[in-house]
């Protein structure tokens, strides 16, 4: 009698591979490419705040709130910034360079340190409609 109630994935490989995947699969190791995503939006939603700008005039089309609030002085801060929106302007693939690169940016804008209730009133109020914004 066939075993049809039986579901198996087999899997070869390397050892170290091997385990690797099983961690993942077990849920005890997080995709490097959902911690570029969390980045993203926190670089995202700090330049609609105004915190972070670009330090060359930009225009966004997708979103011009995004750099409507000028060009900003040349700060490690806000060069990371300008990065990241060259990234989110030419579309880049989500790959191993560009994953490491997004979390060297966010590094370096020193956005990790920032939460909601320090924002300046003026950078909440901007934000009232990102409800997204709350990941601070």
């Amino acid at each position: 009698m066939a075993e049809w109630c039986r579901n198996r994935f087999e899997i070869t490989g390397k050892s170290v591979c091997l385990d690797v995947l099983t961690q993942w699969i077990e849920g005890c190791e997080t995709p490097r490419y959902r911690h570029a995503i969390q980045q993203s939006i926190q670089l995202f939603l700090i330049g609609c705040a105004g915190l972070v700008k670009p330090t060359r005039t930009t225009q966004y089309p997708p979103y011009p709130a995004l750099v409507r609030h000028g060009t900003g002085m040349s700060s490690p801060a806000n060069q990371a910034f300008e990065q990241w929106l060259g990234l989110l302007v030419k579309d880049a693939v989500l790959d191993e360079e560009t994953i490491k690169t997004i979390d060297r940016l966010y590094h370096q804008s020193c956005i990790g340190a920032v939460r909601w209730g320090n924002l300046p009133d003026n950078a909440r109020e901007d934000n009232h409609h990102v409800n997204a914004l709350s990941v601070f």
